[in-house]
Parts: C-alpha cells; sequence; structure tokens
C-alpha cells in the first residue's frame, strides 16, 4: 500500500505544478499583452525623452529581440504621423549593442528597407514635420556610415538613388540637400554625387541659390569642388555670390585664397601658410569629410607649387616627344639588346582632346635608353602621368615589341599594293575587315515580364576572367586592369562588346536601370574612357 501512496502523492504533486505553470502561463500573457497595450499608448501620447527612456531599457530587457521590436515601434509611430518618435528610435538604433546573433544581413536588409520606404513614401500636411523627419532620417543614414548595417544602406541608397533624389530635392530644403549630399559622400557614391550637382546646378540652383545663408553657400561650394563642379556653381550662382566678396568663414576665405593660388604664376610661402591655417579653422564638415575634400584640396595645391617650382627647371631638361610602354618587369631595351635603361626627368607636354596646341608643361620620371634614345614608360608610370597631366591628354604608345600586334589583326602580303607604291610616305598599316565593326548600342527596352536575357548573363567572361569586374574595385584598379591585361591580350573589340553586353543586359531586366544604376554607370564610365584613351578610329566608336 505504501507505494500506492506515494503514487498518489507523486500524481497529486505533478497536477499541483501543472496548474502553477497554467497559472504563469497566463500571467506572462496579460502582463505582455498590458505591455504591448502601454507602449502603444506611450507612442501615441508619450514625451520624445520618455520615449528615448523606455527604448534603452527596452535593449535590457530583450537583448538582441530588441532590433526589430524598435523596428516595429518606428513603423507605427510613421501610421500614427509621430515623426518625432521615429527620429528617437533611429538615433536609439545608432546607440543599439545588440548587432549580430540571430540578426543576418538579410534580416537587417529587410527590416531597414520597409521602414526608409515607409519613411520616404510618408505622407502629412504637416510639411514642416515632414522635413524634420527626412533630416533626421539623413542624419542616421550618414552616422550608420560605421555600424553594421552600413552595408545595407549602401545597397539601398544604390538601388533608390533617383527616387530618394527626386523625393529631396522636391523639400526645396537647403540643409535637407546638404544632408544627402553628406550622405552620398560617406559612402563614396562619387557618381551619383557628380549627378546630383548636375542636376541641381542645371535645373534647381536659382531657388536655392536665393535662399542660402552664408553656412550653407560654405558647404555647397566645397561639396562642389570635390566633385569639379564649383566653377559651374559660381558661374550660375547670383544671390550667394555676396558671400564670396566678403566672408568671415574660414572655408569661404580658404576658398578665395585657393582660387587666388590657382591663378598665380609663382605661389608666395605665405598665401601657402594662410591656406593652412584656414584649413584647420574650418569647422563646417566633420572629420571624413575633411580627409576627402582636404584631401583632395592638398593635392591640387601641391601640384600648383611643384608646377611653380619647376618652371626654370622644365626650359633645360629634354622634352620626351614619343614615349612607348613597356612592360613592368622590363629592365632592358627591347630594341637594343643588353641597353639597360635608366631613370630620368622628361618634360612632357599635354594637350585638349583633338587639338595641337600644347597647354601644359611637366617634370617627369620616365625611362631611358641610351642607345637608341626611346623613351619609355610602365604602365604603372603612365597611369601616374596621366592623372599628373590632367585634365589635359597625353599618348603613350604600346611598345611594339613588348605588346606585339595581335596577329589576327593584319593581313600577311609579300606584294605591296599599287596604291601604297604611290607615295613611301602615305603608305599606311593594312587592316583586316574583322577590325571594322558595327558598335554595339547600350541601350536597351526593360522587359514588362522576366527578361528573357535575364538568365544568360554571364558572370565569367575572358574580361572576367582577367579580374575586370565592378564589385569591390576603384575605378583605378579596374583601369588597371584593362589596360594592364586586357588590351595587351583581347581585341578592343571583344572588351567592349563584353562591357556593352553587360550594360544592356541590367537594364533590359525589370526594374535594372534603378536596381544596377551604380553598375551601369561604373561600366559607361570604361567605356567612355576606352575611347577616349584607345579609340585611334580603327572603327565606329558607339553613341550611348
Amino acid at each position: 500500500m505504501r507505494k500506492e501512496e506515494l503514487s498518489n502523492q507523486f500524481s497529486l504533486s505533478l497536477q499541483q505544478l501543472q496548474r502553477s505553470f497554467e497559472q504563469l502561463d497566463l500571467l506572462y500573457r496579460q502582463t505582455r499583452s498590458e505591455n504591448e497595450l502601454l507602449w502603444e499608448l506611450i507612442y501615441e501620447h508619450g514625451h520624445d525623452d520618455l520615449i528615448v527612456r523606455l527604448l534603452d531599457g527596452l535593449v535590457e530587457l530583450y537583448s538582441m529581440e530588441s532590433i526589430p521590436k524598435v523596428f516595429h515601434h518606428m513603423k507605427n509611430s510613421l501610421s500614427l504621423k509621430q515623426f518625432s518618435h521615429v527620429a528617437a528610435g533611429l538615433q536609439h538604433l545608432l546607440r543599439n549593442p545588440y548587432w549580430g546573433g540571430n540578426m543576418n544581413g538579410e534580416t537587417i536588409q529587410s527590416l531597414f528597407t520597409s521602414l526608409i520606404n515607409r519613411i520616404f513614401s510618408a505622407e502629412s500636411d504637416e510639411t514642416d514635420a515632414l522635413d524634420e523627419l527626412y533630416f533626421d532620417t539623413l542624419k542616421f543614414v550618414a552616422a550608420a556610415i560605421e555600424k553594421p548595417f552600413e552595408e545595407s544602406i549602401h545597397l539601398y541608397l544604390l538601388e533608390n538613388y533617383d527616387r530618394i533624389t527626386q523625393t529631396i530635392i522636391e523639400t526645396n530644403s537647403p540643409n535637407i540637400i546638404l544632408a544627402y549630399i553628406r550622405c552620398l559622400l560617406a559612402y563614396d557614391l562619387f557618381s551619383f554625387l557628380e549627378s546630383l550637382f548636375e542636376l541641381l546646378l542645371e535645373a534647381e540652383w536659382p531657388f536655392l541659390d536665393a535662399n542660402l545663408d552664408e553656412k550653407q553657400f560654405a558647404q555647397f561650394l566645397w561639396y562642389a569642388h570635390y566633385v569639379d563642379q564649383d566653377v559651374k556653381l559660381i558661374k550660375v550662382s547670383k544671390d550667394s555670390l555676396r558671400y564670396l566678396n566678403q566672408s568671415t568663414i574660414a572655408e569661404i576665405q580658404l576658398y578665395q585664397e585657393y582660387y587666388a593660388l590657382r591663378d598665380s604664376k609663382a605661389p608666395s610661402a605665405q598665401a601657402l601658410k594662410t591656406m593652412e591655417t584656414l584649413l584647420e579653422k574650418g569647422q563646417l564638415f566633420c572629420g571624413t569629410e575633411k580627409e576627402k575634400i582636404w584631401g583632395k584640396l592638398r593635392k591640387e595645391i601641391q601640384t600648383i607649387t611643384e608646377a611653380a617650382a619647376g618652371t626654370e627647371t622644365l626650359l633645360t631638361e629634354a622634352t620626351a616627344k614619343t614615349i612607348w610602354q613597356v612592360k613592368n618587369k622590363t629592365i632592358y631595351c627591347p630594341h637594343c639588346p643588353g641597353s639597360v635603361i635608366q631613370k630620368k626627368h622628361f618634360v612632357v607636354e599635354g594637350t585638349a582632346k583633338g587639338k595641337q596646341t600644347i597647354e601644359k608643361r611637366i617634370l617627369f620620371e620616365l625611362l631611358l635608353c641610351n642607345s637608341c634614345n626611346r623613351v619609355f614608360a610602365y604602365d604603372e608610370m603612365k597611369l601616374m602621368l596621366y592623372r599628373a597631366i590632367e585634365p589635359y591628354r597625353v599618348t603613350v604608345q604600346l611598345d611594339p615589341v613588348d605588346y606585339p600586334p595581335n596577329p589576327k589583326k593584319t593581313i600577311a602580303s609579300s606584294q605591296p599594293t599599287k596604291q601604297a607604291m604611290v607615295s613611301p610616305t602615305s603608305v599606311k598599316p593594312l587592316i583586316s575587315n574583322t577590325d571594322y565593326f558595327s558598335w554595339p548600342n547600350t541601350e536597351a527596352k526593360e522587359s514588362e515580364g522576366r527578361s528573357s536575357q535575364q538568365g544568360n548573363f554571364r558572370t565569367e567572361t575572358d574580361l572576367h576572367r582577367l579580374g575586370y569586374q565592378i564589385t569591390g574595385l576603384t575605378r583605378r584598379k579596374r583601369w588597371d586592369i584593362l589596360v594592364s591585361k586586357g588590351i595587351s591580350t583581347m581585341p578592343l573589340k571583344e572588351i567592349v562588346y563584353t562591357i556593352a553586353r553587360n550594360v544592356r543586359l541590367r537594364k533590359s531586366q525589370i526594374g535594372g536601370r534603378t536596381k544596377y544604376a551604380y553598375a551601369i554607370a561604373e561600366w559607361e564610365h570604361d567605356l567612355k574612357r576606352l575611347k577616349e584613351e584607345y579609340y585611334r578610329n580603327n572603327f565606329t566608336w558607339p553613341q550611348y
């Protein structure tokens, strides 16, 4: 009987424990429901300071769960048009320490995209409140550059540039537009920043020009300088030009000194010292902006001073009339066996495109063979030369020994043609018919359904195998691959057809022009530069 009694007691205790769990579960659900209701009431009627305290407390209670919770509450605030609460939530996300764990990249991207889409689609009769929300959102985007969701924001800016730009410009607010420019600069979206300034200066500037204060004008001026559009900004400005004539702001005084230095043939040490002092005094830009904007300015100042210092030297150094590109590991002259090529400074002359007039002379270190007096440059030297001579041009030809012509491009002939025998000076190299081709158009109509070409996109092309790609490479690195690996091993026709095909395929996809705007802009930039550097009238270049 004792065993039976123990069994009954155990069963009774188990039932009591079960009832306790049920009671606890009911209490938990009631409490959670009451808390959710409390949250909604606080978000609807609470003060911003209280919202901030609750959000910070939420981190301690829910840890990693707090991130989706904050996104949820911000969406509710948007629906209630409590825009200041959304701003508080954005600032909280910058402080929240619980990133990672179960929060993978796709989850972050989904949460952020959903929220930001709602923000830039929000409607309100109170335009001031909506403008303040845009401004707070852009401040969050710029500050998030060092946070785990940086990649998600970067991708969002790339894929939604046109829509966001239109929304921001329609505000007609200098502060909001400046905040947007700061975002594009923070995420190194240089081509989009160029496009934005072109749009502003061509269509929107008269209104902005009449409504800028002194600090706003100084910011626009230096942002424009960063994308080489400051001269155009000054030309189209009227009302705000008064700030250039007399200003106490260090950034405007700095531009005045820079403008004078640019026109000076012999910049004084005092002028350089004044500019350096003004660089240190400037307070309108944050640290990373100063690194980029002032970094570009310092390089320009260095170029100006070096050019002035080298004026006398230019008069005595030899001029490199013809420069041949050789492989980087070459130490002997390709044409003179045993003759070592040595470094020597030459005067290099730059001309404008399509003109013969010499616009710029620089002193540059190249390679010389003392036997045949040929002047050479490695590929890396050539790239540095191009940058030094900008905005003008100089031609560096591929040496035929280190870079022999493609045998497919020549027609062997043992007998000279009658036309070629007319005049020895008019003889031109024969070119096969395959060198002349119809240039592909990079335009493509967007598919109404799934693009029939979408599945045929070839990532692993011959050009891609050489390392050429948009993702993860700067323009400089891509150009280096095109020149040092692509052009030396592949026909130019194949290179440009590959790039043009990529552009058409992306444009033909649903929403492709927006979704792949960055890649399309970079591909078309490379096509344009290939035309400028390697087009020698061997084929008809495309108009796109």
